[in-house]
């Protein structure tokens, strides 16, 4: 210590957090809360991490990935229910041999999608990516720390303590099955807190910078641009009315300037565009009755589902459609202009 300077004293190295479902994953959730006759539901993925059930053609000439957290990953609903899903058979029953995947992950914000995207979809050459974000933005936003917490963590204790439980589940069934009990997942219900219309034109909504989102957002775009991948991007809805289900960090307000966020970066960049939230609104005057195309205000039913998919197949018809058209010229002729 006195004669020698430890050039090593300072060094501490960030690990970034891949957030996508581990491959041939099987879990069950509990739901009876949202649906007493079919109290459970399986949330399982294939050998690439993808949520089950499979393309119809898993060697469709197009193939589409979703990304996005739980209200894109559809926790609570059957598999074959989920919209990425519906999405799919929709496109085919209009004569558009298409494959799509769902590799949403709850919890994910913009961030996390961006390293899933960099880091792992890209590996699959889709062709389309369809994403989802605000309100877990909103969330993240909402606090001091913002996105660093997906930027990196350095590596310690915690993280090798985390390491060390995955090598146990791996290697120990014993391990795994205790560890499986103790992290069983359930949709409870909980005390209702303040109603959420309230926060739709409050300061709390405006003090939630929305610049970051939007910084990243154009990211992700030119990133999937870069590896040949269409992005697509869509709104998210958010009802004000609320359930014993709805999150207690749900905010209104703050939703509204990301979605608006997300139609500007979508006009500017000239990137495709769902509005799911315009789509959702025009629905009808009940749109936003508990329990009709939302569980708890922002999760879809099978009906929220169901209306999401025709919105999405609107919109991805003319991509899918234009992109089969290429599969199709002779190798000699030039593909059509597009972006």
């Amino acid at each position: 210590r006195i004669a020698w300077t430890n050039p090593y004293r300072s060094e501490r190295e960030h690990v970034v957090r891949v957030r996508r479902h581990p491959p041939g994953q099987s879990r069950i959730y509990a739901r009876s809360s949202i649906d007493a006759s079919a109290p459970r539901v399986e949330l399982a993925t294939d050998a690439r991490g993808y949520l089950l059930p499979p393309p119809a053609n898993a060697a469709a000439p197009v193939t589409v990935v979703f990304l996005g957290g739980s209200t894109t990953e559809c926790t609570a609903l059957d598999p074959d229910r989920r919209f990425p899903v519906l999405v799919e058979s929709d496109l085919r029953a209009r004569g558009l041999d298409v494959a799509t995947r769902n590799g949403a992950v709850s919890g994910n914000n913009v961030h996390d999608t961006l390293h899933v995207l960099l880091d792992h979809v890209v590996l699959d050459a889709p062709d389309l990516v369809v994403v989802m974000h605000a309100t877990n933005d909103t969330g993240v936003l909402a606090t001091p720390l913002g996105y660093l917490p997906s930027m990196g963590e350095p590596l310690d204790a915690g993280v090798a303590a985390l390491w060390a439980k995955q090598l146990a589940s791996r290697s120990s069934f014993l391990f795994a099955l205790v560890r499986d009990r103790l992290a069983g997942v359930a949709f409870a219900a909980r005390p209702l807190a303040a109603d959420v219309a309230a926060r739709e034109h409050g300061a709390r909504a405006h003090a939630i910078p929305s610049a970051p989102f939007e910084q990243r957002l154009r990211a992700l775009v030119g990133v999937a641009r870069g590896f040949a991948i269409e992005p697509v991007l869509m709104t998210q809805p958010l009802a004000t009315t609320r359930t014993a289900l709805t999150p207690g960090w749900a905010d209104a307000g703050a939703q509204a300037r990301f979605n608006d966020a997300i139609r500007r970066v979508a006009r500017e960049t000239r990137t495709r565009l769902v509005d799911l939230d315009a789509a959702v609104r025009a629905s009808g005057p009940d749109w936003d009755a508990p329990m009709h195309l939302f569980y708890d205000g922002m999760h879809v039913t099978s009906e929220g589902a169901r209306l999401y998919a025709r919105a999405i197949a609107d919109a991805l018809a003319p991509a899918v459609a234009e992109r089969l058209s290429r599969r199709d010229l002779p190798s000699s002729a030039p593909a059509p202009a597009g972006p």
